[in-house]
């Protein structure tokens, strides 16, 4: 049968096919041809090959593996590799959207390491043609300041953990290799944040002195930073403490349930990701009430309803507690550098002299250490208060060895 040639797409070519799909080419050749239908989406694709100087038994056998072929093209997604900046970006906004990073703090800190040190490095890179070579440069790059000690090397480990993240997602959403992969952080052994002579806490018998110094000097902060040396609570955590919510006088506890995070953001929840009750001493309760009575005025403070809050009314930020800690360092005569962060490892020090078991201080302070003692136990807010009131025995015994006053003599003790 003669053939009859027609133009079609883009071919001129018999106008029936020789085989299922396969069409004769003017000009010599096989045009194979498939209609194929994506089983994922339900979209038809069609595709077409060209073969050249082939006979059609040649033909028939290229299309059935040229099928094959075609359909796992269509089946399989093509990955299209984005740059650096694009897709740490929205792996940030992912992390955000699903409170893998719930804080503002959280927030902020990808922000800045993203736009001010990773974009700068690797932004207009494709993800996958980042190289080992190319990560060990860039951290190695942060080795003369560090050096120099104008850099910490926390903090440049602490940029590195968030590219392993962002590289660690990449590699195994698009199947390269981890630059990151074997790149060892700096080392901090030389570089200690707290020393023998800074260890930024107060001993045993220096808290009477800086706590009566404290309520000479700053009043108004008396109560935080008493109930932070006492429960070894961060301020971020005592700041957010609502008056009717969370002070229970009747059973004399204070409910931990909020973080504050950066600016007056609040999270609604703790780090550890759960609330819990503290059971306080009579002697502390007290002080909160005197506080509440004292420094909580009819104006804008009272009404936040903050246990603590700014003279605004607004959530307090730490900075307001430096310099108050610095000045009654320095009238209690201790040398050594004092911020609020000391609320939290000097409580370590004096709940270990007063002899509170370690389950009962964990419970308080929140530390998350030996985490099978605290799944097999549970304890009470009596148990908390009773091991609460040995450390409040203990500052008193040392306040009449230092002829001191007791550090809660305001309390009507």
């Amino acid at each position: 049968m003669p053939s009859e040639w027609v133009k079609q797409w883009g071919y001129e070519l018999d106008r029936e096919p020789v085989r299922p799909g396969i069409y004769r080419l003017k000009d010599g050749g096989y045009l194979l041809r498939a209609k194929l239908t994506e089983r994922r989406t339900g979209k038809e694709h069609q595709k077409m090959k060209v073969l050249r100087d082939a006979t059609l038994p040649v033909a028939e056998k290229a299309r059935a593996a040229w099928l094959v072929e075609a359909r796992e093209a269509i089946e399989t997604p093509k990955l299209v590799m984005p740059r650096f900046d694009a897709f740490a970006a929205s792996l940030f906004e992912k992390k955000v959207q699903t409170e893998k990073i719930r804080s503002a703090a959280g927030r902020r800190k990808w922000e800045e390491i993203l736009r001010l040190h990773l974009f700068p490095a690797f932004g207009s890179l494709l993800v996958d043609d980042v190289t080992h070579d190319d990560v060990e440069r860039w951290l190695l790059g942060y080795a003369a300041d560090i050096k120099a000690d104008e850099l910490s090397p926390r903090t440049a480990n602490t940029r590195l953990g968030i590219l392993k993240v962002i590289f660690g997602a990449a590699s195994a959403k698009f199947g390269f290799k981890d630059p990151t992969a074997g790149i060892e952080a700096y080392d901090t052994t030389l570089h200690p944040t707290y020393t023998p002579e800074e260890p930024n806490s107060l001993t045993v018998d220096e808290l009477p002195r800086f706590l009566h110094a404290m309520m000479r000097l700053a009043p108004q902060h008396y109560a935080l930073t008493l109930l932070g040396f006492v429960t070894g609570l961060r301020p971020s955590t005592l700041f957010p403490l609502l008056i009717a919510d969370d002070v229970l006088w009747e059973k004399r506890e204070v409910w931990i349930r909020r973080s504050h995070t950066y600016g007056q953001e609040v999270m609604q929840t703790t780090k550890t990701g759960h609330g819990y009750p503290i059971g306080l001493p009579e002697e502390v309760m007290r002080c909160l009430r005197w506080h509440i009575d004292t420094h909580i005025g009819e104006g804008r403070a009272n009404k936040s309803g903050l246990v603590f809050p700014s003279d605004l009314g607004t959530i307090r930020l730490v900075e307001s507690l430096a310099k108050p800690f610095v000045k009654a360092a320095a009238a209690a005569g201790i040398k050594k550098s004092i911020t609020p962060r000391a609320m939290r490892r000097t409580f370590q020090d004096v709940t270990r002299a007063a002899n509170v078991e370690s389950v009962v201080k964990r419970s308080i302070s929140g530390h998350a250490t030996e985490e099978m003692e605290g799944w097999y136990s549970t304890v009470a807010p009596d148990e908390q208060r009773v091991g609460l009131a040995k450390v409040i025995d203990l500052m008193d015994r040392r306040a009449q060895v230092a002829n001191l006053p007791s550090p809660l003599l305001l309390t009507g003790r």
